[in-house]
Order: C-alpha cells, then sequence, then structure tokens
C-alpha cells in the first residue's frame, strides 16, 4: 500500500528535475543584465535587419518604408546602413552600446550605423571597415539631418543620414578612377576644342586643387538647374573644392554649382558670369568656357590669398588685386600745396637745428634770413606710383543679354553637401 502510495509523488519529483534542467542551462547562457543596464536586445540580432526602432519613432508604414530604403542602399554599397533608436540606453554611454550592437549583430565588416537615445536627446554615428576610412568627417552628415529629428520628422532624418553616409563611401570607392571635367553632351565643340579644354580643365584644376568642371546637356526634363549641377558634382567624383558650370541648350539656362571653398570665392556666381556669358550667347562656346575656367580660377586665387575664405568681406569689392606699376602723373594744384607745406615744415626743422648751433649769432625772427637769395627754385614736381597694390573689382551690373536666375548663399544638395552659386540666361 505504502509502495502504490509513494508512486504519483515519485512521478512528480521527476517531472520537476526533467523541468528545472534546461532552465538551469538557459540562465547560465545568458545571465540576466545587471542592475541599471539595458538589454541590447528583446531576442537575438538578425544581419538582415537594419532598422531597430524600440522607440517607436515611426508608424508601421514608414518603417516598412526605411526598412526598404536601408536594405537597397546597404546592398547597392556592401555596406549595412542601420538605424537603431532607443527610448533609453541606461547607464552606458552611446559609444560603448553603439560598439556592442555592431558586435553583436552579425553586419557586414563596413557598417554605418545612427544609434539615437531619446532620453539624453543625443545621437552617435559609428563606423567600421571602410566607411571608417571614408567617412573622415561626421559633422557634416549631422548637419543635414539633425534638424530633421528635431522638428520630428523621424523618416526624412533617417534617411538623410544614409544619403549623407552613402556619399562618402560612394565616392571613397571610385577615389582611383578618373574623373572627366568636361561633358559636353549638347556636342558645342568639336572634337579638338574637346580634346583641348578636357586638358585645360585638368591641368587648371591640379594647379588650384579645386576642381572646374563644364557639362552640356540639350535637356535635362523637369529637374532644375541647380539640383542637377548640385548632384552631377556629387556624384562623379570630384574634389571638396569645386566649379561645375552646367549648360542646358533647350532652355538656354546656364547655371553654376560651387562646393567648398569656391562657395566664398565665387559668390551668386555673376562676376564669372559676366567674363563669359556673352560668348556662350553668341555661339563662342569654346572661348567662353575657356573664360569661364580663368574667371573662376582667379576668383578662387583671390580667396586663397586672404585666408582660404572670403565670407566676411564682400567679394567683389573688397579683395586686393595686385596691379602692375602706373604711369607718373602730373602734379595737381593740391598735391603741390601739400607738398610746399611739408618742404616749408622741414626747412623750419633744419634751420632752427642749425640756429641752436650757432650761439655768436643773434636769433632772427624768420627763417628766410638764413637762405642764400637765387639758392632755390622750383621748376616742376610730381608724384612717382612705383607700384600700387590695391584696387577694387567693381560689383557686376545687370547685362542686356542675359537675365539672373537667383543662387547666393548656401544650400544643401539632396545628399547633404553644401553648395553655392546661381544661374543665368543666355
Amino acid at each position: 500500500m505504502k509502495t502504490k502510495r509513494l508512486l504519483p509523488l515519485l512521478l512528480v519529483l521527476v517531472l520537476l528535475l526533467a523541468l528545472a534542467v534546461p532552465a538551469a542551462a538557459s540562465s547560465e547562457e545568458a545571465p540576466a543584465a545587471s542592475e541599471g543596464e539595458t538589454p541590447l536586445t528583446t531576442g537575438a540580432l538578425s544581419a538582415s535587419e537594419h532598422v531597430f526602432d524600440r522607440a517607436d519613432l515611426l508608424t508601421d508604414k514608414e518603417e516598412a518604408e526605411l526598412r526598404v530604403f536601408l536594405d537597397s542602399a546597404s546592398q547597392n554599397r556592401g555596406c549595412d546602413y542601420v538605424v537603431v533608436a532607443e527610448t533609453s540606453v541606461g547607464e552606458e554611454n552611446l559609444e560603448g552600446f553603439a560598439r556592442e550592437f555592431i558586435n553583436r549583430s552579425g553586419f557586414a565588416d563596413d557598417c554605418v550605423l545612427l544609434l539615437v537615445d531619446m532620453e539624453s536627446a543625443m545621437a552617435r554615428i559609428e563606423t567600421t571597415g571602410r566607411a571608417e576610412d571614408a567617412i573622415t568627417d561626421l559633422d557634416p552628415i549631422f548637419d543635414f539631418f539633425l534638424g530633421d529629428l528635431a522638428d520630428g520628422q523621424y523618416l526624412s532624418g533617417f534617411e538623410k543620414f544614409v544619403k549623407a553616409s552613402d556619399r562618402y563611401l560612394e565616392r571613397y570607392d571610385r577615389r582611383d578612377e578618373p574623373v572627366d571635367r568636361l561633358v559636353d553632351n549638347a556636342g558645342l565643340l568639336t572634337a579638338e576644342e574637346a580634346e583641348q579644354l578636357r586638358a585645360h580643365l585638368d591641368a587648371l584644376s591640379a594647379k588650384r586643387a579645386c576642381d572646374y568642371v563644364i557639362v552640356t546637356e540639350n535637356s535635362i526634363g523637369g529637374d532644375s538647374l541647380m539640383n542637377y549641377a548640385d548632384d552631377y558634382y556629387d556624384h562623379n567624383g570630384f574634389a571638396d573644392d569645386g566649379v561645375l558650370l552646367l549648360l542646358v541648350m533647350d532652355v538656354r539656362d546656364a547655371w553654376i554649382s560651387t562646393a567648398g571653398r569656391a562657395i566664398y570665392a565665387i559668390g551668386n556666381g555673376d562676376a564669372v558670369f559676366d567674363r563669359f556669358i556673352g560668348d556662350i550667347s553668341d555661339g563662342n562656346y569654346y572661348e567662353g568656357f575657356r573664360e569661364f575656367a580663368a574667371a573662376s580660377d582667379e576668383y578662387v586665387a583671390y580667396s586663397d590669398a586672404h585666408g582660404g575664405s572670403a565670407s566676411d568681406v564682400d567679394p567683389y569689392d573688397d579683395w586686393d588685386v595686385p596691379q602692375a606699376p602706373q604711369e607718373p602723373q602730373p602734379f595737381s594744384g593740391g598735391r603741390l600745396i601739400g607738398a610746399l607745406a611739408i618742404g616749408l615744415l622741414v626747412t623750419l626743422i633744419a634751420t632752427g637745428s642749425m640756429r641752436s648751433q650757432l650761439k655768436s649769432v643773434r636769433a632772427q625772427a624768420a627763417a628766410a634770413d638764413y637762405v642764400r637769395s637765387g639758392s632755390f627754385s622750383l621748376n616742376d614736381s610730381r608724384d612717382v606710383f612705383l607700384y600700387s597694390t590695391v584696387t577694387r573689382v567693381a560689383r557686376p551690373k545687370e547685362s542686356s543679354s542675359s537675365s539672373h536666375h537667383g543662387g547666393g548663399g548656401s544650400h544643401f544638395s539632396s545628399s547633404g553637401v553644401s553648395h553655392g552659386g546661381g544661374g543665368r540666361h543666355f
């Protein structure tokens, strides 16, 4: 009887032991987070995922759209673009959290991760692999998308983060490819002219460390000249500093897009346009393109001479331009009076000094008493300018043969690069 009563109890004990063993093993493999720490994930990370919106910043539709966008960009560039939004990272700093997230994720060796911590209102970009070599300055990327995050436009901000990052990777991947600074899709030049102009642009660009680029198109559809010119410059491997001229023949409009230090040197482009737009209007394209390059290079050179930036001065009024020596000019009446006054002052000082040394001679009331009659005669005098160092470049006036299309200042392109410039009709 006792055996029959103990049998059910033994079966219950065996069942409890069987359940306890897997639980113990599981607790050894995944220890609980210590107090004050936030677990990195609620489960295993998947390398196929690029969006981790744990702060619920996006709607379901927006999250799905962002996931498609990030997956496509990651596949095209061979670099994982990842967005992580957390309500709080706990006591861990953002750098440690981001690095640990990447280490546990199984992402590719090349990765760009954006971590947003809503509690501290802080964001961090972490890079690995070739992305670390490609993205040498994070400030332009942050400048491009942080405004959207601050305004609650999270989807737009996250997409801008990817676009700006991808532009750095694209340029890095194409760093050894030769760039073409003359693209004459409208066929405005002969083969010989194109060859000579391309060589000239290459030489000038290398000398100034600033790319000078010319692009002609028959049409760009419904795109704006500014967007087309900016994007063309951004996505074709050109340097941080440069000037691109775009001509669109069906609308007969031109646009100058500037980047880097050329933004300050060229301004809204009016002074450069005034130098060459007449030739373009007359169909003298080769001469006009050569003059565009020459004028642009002159303004960049002048800007470089003033510390690399003309942002604090009017670039068309205040630059000092060395000039050749001037021809001697005859004295004006005012100059003659000034010269006589200076001469009289020098004479009084000199005679006063001599008078003080002549102890045996009684002081006279006027210096004229010490001047020998007929010893001084003024026949002619003039100012001779050996070298004039300052001139002013006149502010460009409206041209009767062209009209303006705005510009000036600076703006972001679609990939987050700062550009300046302006347009003109021809």
